[in-house]
């Protein structure tokens, strides 16, 4: 709506205002925006899923054309791509207002001239807009300043029926498994929504899921972004969640096994010296300890499997979590705390 005013020429004086006149907009061009500007993978992945979300202003809503096109690092100029090497997939992924696309790509048979800048363009009878993605190797999942909450108690604490909650593991060193068949033969499925929010740390298959036309308001589940802002799980992702299970489970069994055999030894200095079974799948491990009457966790990233805490942390540390790491992602943690000086395994996690 437009309406005019005039002012006189010193300012003092304003006259009122014209009759309003509103103006009707059919529609306007697409506005584009990366899911993740920039994806990063590990160098022996099989497979990659990058995907652009456009969001449909306006009360007209044109057929929209997607395209995906790739920078020639000689030239520098985008090219179209095709072939059975990527699979598309476009979809309106909310019919509210205003109107949101996806539209995903993957790109299979990886190898090192895959990497690169993507550019995602939409285009309707109004205009067009793009989004550039970069694809780079990654060579290790980054660590949290604090260690993950164990599957175990999360689930406990939303509550998960048993003998479902056996899927998360236990508080005896019982490791969570990830395997469909533990929720259909113990008729689980309801459950499965819960048994994700729990295992979200250190995991990123959001792509996948919009690769799968999961809403972004489920999108939580996949990525673990803003997921502590997910008070509850929305009753819309109830028939998504085994297609968000089916992400998960893709890369499930690339990403490291847990610790085992975590022994925390003092020694005559006062340090304390940490060893551990060499783990399956694992190129790093991130140790962390919190010492008596501290709120703060200290951090070390090792790629052997022994670490030695320098300063009387003999008799400074009480708790002690090591998370198992590579290119895929991190596995559940292993705690220690000291009592009764003895270290001991728990499960109970004191944030």
């Amino acid at each position: 709506l437009v309406y005019v005013i005039a002012i006189t020429r010193d300012g003092r004086h304003r006259s009122l205002p014209s009759e309003t006149i509103h103006f009707y907009t059919a529609g306007v061009a697409p506005r584009v925006v990366a899911y993740r500007e920039t994806v990063s993978i590990p160098g022996d992945a099989s497979s990659v899923t990058i995907a652009c979300r456009m969001e449909m202003p306006g009360t007209t809503h044109k057929s929209v054309h997607f395209e995906w096109k790739k920078i020639h690092e000689k030239t520098s100029h985008y090219e179209k791509i095709g072939g059975d090497k990527y699979s598309f997939t476009n979809y309106i992924s909310s019919h509210e207002h205003p109107r949101h696309y996806v539209s995903a790509l993957q790109i299979k048979f990886l190898k090192l001239s895959d990497f690169g800048t993507y550019r995602c363009i939409a285009t309707n009878d109004f205009g067009s807009s793009s989004a550039d993605i970069r694809v780079i190797q990654r060579v290790l999942t980054s660590a949290t300043p604090i260690p993950p909450e164990p599957p175990y108690i999360c689930c406990q604490r939303l509550g998960i029926r048993s003998p479902c909650v056996a899927v998360c593991g236990s508080e005896f060193g019982k490791h969570a498994a990830l395997r469909a068949e533990s929720f259909i033969n113990s008729h689980c499925e309801d459950e499965i929504s819960k048994f994700l929010t729990c295992t979200t740390v250190g995991v990123d298959e959001g792509a996948c899921c919009l690769r799968k036309k999961v809403p972004g308001i489920c999108l939580p589940l996949c990525d673990g972004f803003q997921m502590n802002k997910l008070d509850t799980i929305p009753h819309a992702c109830a028939v998504y969640t085994f297609s968000i299970f089916q992400c998960r489970m893709e890369n499930a069994d690339s990403r490291p096994a847990t610790v085992s055999g975590l022994k925390a030894i003092p020694n005559s200095d006062g340090d304390l010296i940490l060893r551990w079974d060499l783990t399956p799948r694992a190129d790093m491990y991130h140790v962390y300890w919190k010492r008596k009457f501290s709120t703060t966790w200290e951090l070390s990233s090792v790629v052997t499997t022994s670490k030695r805490i320098f300063g009387n942390a003999a008799n400074d540390i009480d708790e002690i979590v090591v998370v198992a790491s590579n290119s895929f992602g991190n596995a559940h943690p292993v705690r220690l705390i000291h009592n009764d000086d003895k270290w001991i395994a728990s499960y109970h996690f004191q944030f």
